[in-house]
């Protein structure tokens, strides 16, 4: 039977035995959705080991509107046991509205790499993973980029508040669920990029280390 179906019509199938039409009517419902979908920023992901997607990355380095990119290859999966798959985390922002369908066919992906953007600023700090304590800390000067995309992901970097920065040492620790050591605790601030504001801290984060520590004393 061709799709789409009416509603009433899928109901009368899947209440005569044909569940599995439900199935494909939502999964290409679902596919029109997306591909329907406009915006001026889009998130794209592209994948090291996937051949097909060599066309894209070469496009995005030329892409000749706005950009940001880092490759993410120490993602961890598994409770830290293992790495996922080295992948590519950009954001694209074209000057007017345009269709997901349409940037998958001229950066020659499918649409599932593509997607709009709702908060850009979100994404721009996603790159690196500010603000997901529990993701790999990446280092700005991994990002590359240009035109205005670019210079405002450097400008929120750089305009972090000292607030925001001890935040981010809280989350840390609150981001942990068993005792650390001390090195640990130096060694997930320096891998996170706030070593410094740890070593200004001094005695008010050797204290929050000992509060967290002794949440587990008797565990």
């Amino acid at each position: 039977m061709d799709l789409p179906l009416t509603a009433g019509a899928l109901l009368r199938l899947c209440a005569r035995g044909n569940a599995e039409i439900w199935k494909w009517w939502y999964i290409d419902m679902a596919l029109s959705k997306h591909e329907a979908k406009t915006a001026k920023t889009f998130i794209i992901e592209l994948y090291e080991e996937d051949e097909s997607q060599k066309y894209a990355y070469q496009y995005l380095q030329a892409f000749p509107f706005t950009y940001i990119y880092i490759w993410h290859d120490r993602d961890s999966a598994d409770g830290g046991n293992t790495i996922k798959k080295k992948h590519l985390y950009g954001v694209i922002k074209y000057p007017v509205k345009r269709n997901v369908n349409c940037v998958a066919k001229e950066f020659q992906l499918n649409s599932c790499y593509i997607d709009t953007c709702n908060n850009e600023q979100k994404a721009l700090l996603y790159a690196i993973h500010r603000g997901w304590s529990e993701k790999t800390q990446y280092d700005p000067d991994e990002v590359k980029g240009n035109g205005a995309l670019y210079e405002r992901f450097k400008t929120l970097v750089e305009d972090e508040s000292e607030d925001d920065r001890a935040l981010r040492i809280i989350s840390i620790l609150e981001g942990i669920n068993h005792p650390l050591t001390m090195m640990e605790f130096i060694r997930l601030c320096c891998e996170a990029g706030i070593y410094p504001e740890l070593r200004r801290g001094g005695y008010l984060f050797v204290q929050a280390l000992k509060e967290h520590n002794e949440k587990y004393a008797f565990s």
